[in-house]
């Protein structure tokens, strides 16, 4: 069907490349040791590229796929996944602008195969990344973060983030940011907060989210937005209990997505 194809997409403006996995290449006894797109979708995309039209990809996943290729040579990619009845409508409206998207992404995207497991809340490594340094954590052929990290998701409109502010209450911690709409387009953003422990009687993860919020700005408008972490939130699962260290110094960082977190340091008395 390759010409038929191509002879449609050549009387068009735009592309709308739909793509990926079918129902039964993802979920139980469904491992795949490839994840790049299945068959010869790569081979008709390659020859529709040739065109020299925009490109906005669709991809129906039950998974994170190897979208490496993809990143910068599409114009638009929305991840579908496996979606229910009212797929089309949602699709459609995204795609013209009727619904300004805000999702995060809630598993991270590995470059290649070989970087999985990739998660946004690993465990700290007595060997940490650091640029340049050969005898530390690291790939030599591809970076060290994923392709796309948890919490990754694009909208029509953007968001600046300032006036990052701590508060002691009595039962934790009030985080308070202000959240621009910097952009031209009314939209929802989602305000994350992670935590960090600097040190603890056991392994802790580089990030944990511990609170979001979705906030709804117009073009232009600023908000404050307030997420409260009380006491629990710093607890940890140990021997049958959960555990609450104290003097232990801690990150505590907002933002809405994990390269442009603002951070504050608090410690647990």
């Amino acid at each position: 069907g390759f010409e038929e194809a191509l002879d449609v997409a050549k009387t068009q403006d735009v592309i709308i490349y739909a793509c990926g996995e079918n129902e039964w290449q993802s979920g139980e006894g469904s491992s795949r040791a490839n994840l790049n797109l299945p068959g010869v979708q790569d081979e008709l995309l390659d020859e529709l590229k040739q065109l020299g039209k925009p490109i906005v990809m669709l991809v129906f996943a039950g998974r994170p796929l190897i979208m490496k290729k993809y990143k910068g040579s599409m114009d638009a990619i929305l991840y579908c996944w496996f979606l229910g009845t009212k797929s089309s409508e949602a699709i459609y409206n995204t795609l013209y602008g009727i619904n300004n998207p805000s999702a995060k992404l809630t598993m991270s995207f590995p470059y290649c195969e070989g970087q999985i497991p990739v998660y946004y809340n690993a465990l700290s490594t007595g060997r940490p990344f650091i640029p340049n340094e050969k005898y530390c954590s690291h790939y030599m052929d591809i970076p060290n973060e994923p392709l796309y990290t948890f919490g990754d998701g694009l909208s029509y409109t953007s968001f600046t983030y300032s006036d990052f502010n701590v508060e002691e209450i009595e039962n934790g911690f009030k985080l308070v940011v202000k959240v621009t709409n910097s952009g031209q387009y009314a939209g929802d953003e989602i305000v994350m907060a992670f935590i960090k422990a600097h040190s603890s009687n056991i392994a802790r993860p580089e990030r944990e989210l511990k609170g979001f919020k979705r906030v709804h700005l117009a073009v232009g408008e600023t908000k404050n937005v307030s997420i409260i972490l009380d006491y629990d939130a710093f607890k940890y699962y140990y021997l049958n209990d959960y555990i609450l260290e104290k003097n232990v110094k801690y990150d505590l960082m907002i933002g809405g997505n994990l390269k442009t977190l603002l951070k504050e340091l608090i410690t647990i008395k």
